[in-house]
C-alpha cells in the first residue's frame, strides 16, 4: 500500500478542484496517475466542477478551433470556448482525501482491517469457544443457561431518576420543541431535498383536481403512493410562510412519532427509564437535524409502522389474533399507500419475529391471517379501482415495484460498501446504538430472551435491518425500528458493569472502527458527521468507564446538540450553493414574463430538478405539462440548451442542479445547469 501510494504521489502533477465554464461545446480529457483516461463532454453554457482529485495531465479540446491543448501549465484559461480554473498544488493530504473517496478500494482495505482486528480479538480475548458454536447450540446456550455472573438489572435507576425530576425533563422537552422549529421556513425547498417531489406532486394534484394519480409535469409518477401528499395539499400553494407550513407537517409527524414511542416506553419500562428513552430517541441526530429540517415522508411512514409493531405484539401476547391481523393489515394498507412495498416487508418481519418468540408458526397460515390479508386487499383495492378508472390499462402495482428494484440493484461495489458501513452510519444517526454490543453481551442475552417483549424487539431489529445490509441504505429506512431496540438497551444499560474489562475494550474498538469506516467510504458532510462521531466516542467512552456519571454525560450530549441545531440550520452545510438561494424569486420573475400565455416543458422531464420546477409551477398556478411537439402559436417553452430549437428566442433562464452518474471513482456528480425560457421568433 505504501509503495502504491508513493507511486501515485510521484505521478501526480496536481490535485485540486477543476472548474470549467463552457462557452461552446468542448471535451475535457483527464489523465490519471495510473494513465487512465476520463473524458467529459461539456455543452455550451454548462458548468463542470470536478472535485479535488490527483491529475497527471489534462487536455482541453474546443469545438471552435478543433485543437487539443495541454493546459497543465496554466492556472486560469479563458478564451472564446471556455473559462477554466485550476489551483495548482500537490499535497499528501489531498491525495489521501481522494483515496478516502474511492469506495471500492477502501472496501478491500476495510475488510483487511476488520480481519486483523478480529484475529486480535479471537486470540487475545480467547473467545474461540463462542465462535465455534453453531447457531443452534448458541441459542440453546443463551436461553437455557443462566450466566454464572448474574448482572443486577436496572442498576441505572438511581442516575436515571434525575431525568424524572420535572424541571430537568420539562426544560429539555421545551428546548427540544423550540429548537426543532428553528429556521425551517427561512430557506427554500432545496435542490437536493427529497421533499421537492412530494411538494410538486401535491401541487399538481391540487391544480388538476385529480387526487388519485400522482404526476410530475403532468406525467404519471410511480415511485411513491399519494397518501403523504394528501397531508401537504392544504398548504402546498400557501401565499404566506409556504416553506414553514410544508415542513411543519413533517415536524408534526415527528412529534406524533415521539409521543407514540413514549406510550410504548411507558408500557414496557418504568417511569425513569421511559423518560430517558424518550430523550435518547428524540435527540437522535437523524430526527433532530435531517428529518426536522427537510420535508420527507419517512417520519409519517415510521409512525404507522411503530403503531403496527406494537399492535401486533399486544395481539399476540393477549391471544387476540383476529383483532391483531385485521388491525395490523389495515395499518399496513395505509403504510403501503404511503411508501409502497416496504410496508409489507415490515409487517412480515413483525409477524415472523413474534412467531419465533412465541413458537406459534401455525398462526401465519390460519384463517385469521387470511381475514387480515383480505382487509389489506380491500383497502388497497379501493385505491387501485379508482386509479384504474382514471388511468385504464396502467398496471400501477407493477410500476410501483420499480423503486424497490432500483434500491436493491446497486451493484457489487455499493453492496459491499453498504455492508461494511451499515453499523457506523446507523450509530451516527442513532447514537444509542453505540451501546447495543454491550446490551447483547452473554450476561444480558439470557434475560433478553426470557423477556418476550425484549426478545421480540431484538429479533425484529435484526430481521428489519437485513435488506439494508446490502441494499441502498439510508438511515431513515430503519427509523421505525429504533424505538423498539431502545427498550432493551435502556433496560440493561447499567448491567454492562459485570462484563470483563477486556471485552469492554473489544466492544469499544468495534464501534470506533465502524464509525471510521462509515466516514471513509461514504459521502458525508464531514463537518457534521465528523463532529457527531467524535462527540459520541468521547462522551460515551467516558460513560463506559464512569457509569455513575450517566446523567452528566447524557446532559452534555443533549446540550451540544441543542447548541448545534441553530448553528447548522444557518450554515451552508445544509443549504444549496449561493446560485440557488434566490431560486424562488427567480421563478417568480420568470413567470411574470410569460404574461397569460401557455407554458410547456420541452421535450421531456429528464434532467429536470423538481425544486426549481415546483417554484415555477407555484407561480404559474398551473401544471407545466411536457410537450414533445413544438407549437409556436403564442406558447412559451422551458428547455435545456441542447433541446432548444434553432429559431428560439430566449426570454430568460433559471438555475437548477442535476445529478448524474459518471465512471469516475467519485460516482455521483452534482452539475449546475440552466433551464431556458424561450418563444419562437415571429415569422
Amino acid at each position: 500500500m505504501l509503495l502504491f501510494f508513493s507511486f501515485y504521489y510521484h505521478n501526480t502533477s496536481f490535485n485540486s478542484d477543476i472548474k470549467i465554464v463552457s462557452k461552446a461545446d468542448n471535451i475535457i480529457v483527464i489523465i490519471t496517475p495510473l494513465n487512465s483516461k476520463i473524458e467529459y463532454s461539456n455543452k455550451a453554457g454548462d458548468t463542470l466542477l470536478i472535485y479535488k482529485r490527483p491529475v497527471k495531465e489534462i487536455y482541453f479540446s474546443d469545438s471552435i478551433s478543433g485543437k487539443s491543448e495541454l493546459n497543465i501549465s496554466l492556472e486560469h484559461i479563458s478564451n472564446e470556448s471556455a473559462d477554466c480554473n485550476i489551483e495548482y498544488n500537490k499535497t499528501i493530504i489531498g491525495i489521501f482525501e481522494f483515496f478516502k473517496e474511492i469506495r471500492l478500494h477502501l472496501v478491500l482495505y476495510a475488510f483487511l482491517l476488520v480481519w486483523i482486528i478480529c484475529f486480535f480479538l479471537v486470540n487475545k480475548l480467547r473467545i474461540q469457544s463462542i465462535i465455534n458454536l453453531n447457531i443452534y447450540r448458541l441459542l440453546k446456550y443463551i436461553i437455557r443457561n443462566k450466566p454464572a455472573k448474574t448482572p443486577v438489572l436496572n442498576t441505572t435507576n438511581d442516575n436515571l431518576s434525575k431525568f424524572s425530576v420535572k424541571p430537568v425533563f420539562i426544560v429539555l422537552i421545551i428546548l427540544y420543541a423550540l429548537s426543532i422549529f428553528i429556521g425551517i421556513g427561512s430557506y427554500n425547498i432545496q435542490q437536493h431535498e427529497s421533499g421537492k417531489w412530494r411538494a410538486l406532486v401535491a401541487l399538481e394534484m391540487k391544480y388538476s383536481g385529480d387526487y388519485v394519480t400522482p404526476t410530475l409535469n403532468g406525467e404519471k409518477y410511480y415511485n411513491k403512493p399519494p397518501l403523504f401528499n394528501y397531508l401537504l395539499i392544504p398548504f402546498v400553494d400557501s401565499e404566506n410562510d409556504l416553506e414553514l407550513k410544508l415542513r411543519s407537517i413533517n415536524i408534526i409527524c415527528i412529534v406524533l412519532l415521539l409521543l407514540t414511542s413514549f406510550l410504548v416506553f411507558r408500557k414496557q419500562l418504568n417511569k425513569q427509564q421511559a423518560r430517558f428513552a424518550l430523550l435518547v430517541f428524540a435527540f437522535s441526530p437523524l430526527l433532530f437535524f435531517k428529518s426536522s429540517m427537510f420535508l420527507n415522508l419517512d417520519p409519517f411512514f415510521s409512525l404507522l409502522i411503530v403503531i403496527l409493531f406494537y399492535l401486533n405484539y399486544v395481539g399476540f401476547n393477549n391471544s387476540k389474533v383476529l383483532r391483531m391481523f385485521v388491525g395490523g393489515y389495515l395499518i399496513t394498507a395505509l403504510a403501503f399507500l404511503t411508501k409502497g412495498y416496504p410496508a409489507l416487508f415490515f409487517q412480515l418481519a413483525s409477524l415472523l419475529s413474534l412467531s419465533l418468540v412465541y413458537k406459534k408458526f401455525k398462526i401465519l397460515i390460519s384463517w385469521k391471517h387470511f381475514i387480515g390479508l383480505l382487509g389489506f386487499f380491500v383497502v388497497l383495492g379501493f385505491y387501485v379501482f379508482f386509479y384504474l378508472s382514471v388511468n385504464p390499462g396502467v398496471d400501477w402495482l407493477v410500476h410501483l415495484m420499480g423503486d424497490v428494484k432500483y434500491k436493491l440493484d446497486i451493484g457489487i461495489a455499493r453492496n459491499l460498501e453498504n455492508f461494511i458501513s451499515f453499523w457506523g452510519k446507523s450509530i451516527i444517526a442513532f447514537p444509542v446504538l453505540f451501546f447495543m454490543p454491550f446490551v447483547l453481551s452473554k450476561e444480558n442475552l439470557y434475560f433478553i430472551f426470557k423477556n418476550k417483549f425484549d426478545a421480540y424487539c431484538t429479533i425484529l431489529f435484526i430481521i428489519g435491518c437485513l435488506p439494508f445490509l446490502f441494499g441502498d441504505y439510508y438511515q431513515q429506512y430503519i427509523l421505525m425500528l429504533i424505538p423498539f431496540i431502545i427498550i432493551p438497551i435502556v433496560r440493561y444499560l447499567g448491567s454492562y458493569t459485570g462484563i470483563a474489562r477486556n471485552r469492554i475494550y473489544g466492544f469499544l474498538i468495534f464501534n470506533i472502527i465502524a464509525l471510521i469506516i462509515s466516514l471513509l467510504v461514504n459521502h458525508f458532510s464531514m463537518a457534521f458527521t465528523g463532529i457527531i462521531s467524535i462527540l459520541i466516542v468521547v462522551l460515551f467512552t467516558v460513560y463506559l468507564f464512569k457509569p455513575s456519571k450517566i446523567f452528566v454525560i447524557w446532559l452534555m450530549f443533549f446540550g451540544v446538540l441543542l447548541i448545534a441545531r441553530p448553528v447548522f440550520t444557518y450554515t451552508s452545510i445544509w443549504k444549496d450553493n449561493k446560485e440557488y438561494s434566490n431560486i424562488k424569486s427567480d421563478a417568480k420573475n420568470l413567470i411574470k414574463k410569460i404574461d397569460s400565455k401557455k407554458l410547456y416543458l420541452y421535450p421531456d422531464r429528464e434532467n429536470i430538478n423538481y425544486a426549481t420546477m415546483y417554484y415555477l409551477s407555484y407561480y404559474y398556478q398551473n401544471i407545466i405539462y411536457v410537450n414533445d411537439a413544438l407549437v409556436n402559436n403564442e406558447c412559451f417553452f422551458l428547455s435545456l440548451e441542447e433541446n432548444m430549437p434553432t429559431n428560439a428566442l430566449i426570454i430568460d433562464s433559471i438555475a437548477q442542479q442535476i445529478s448524474y452518474k459518471h465512471p469516475d471513482p467519485y460516482g455521483l456528480y452534482h452539475k449546475n445547469s440552466v433551464l431556458y425560457l424561450y418563444e419562437f421568433e415571429p415569422n
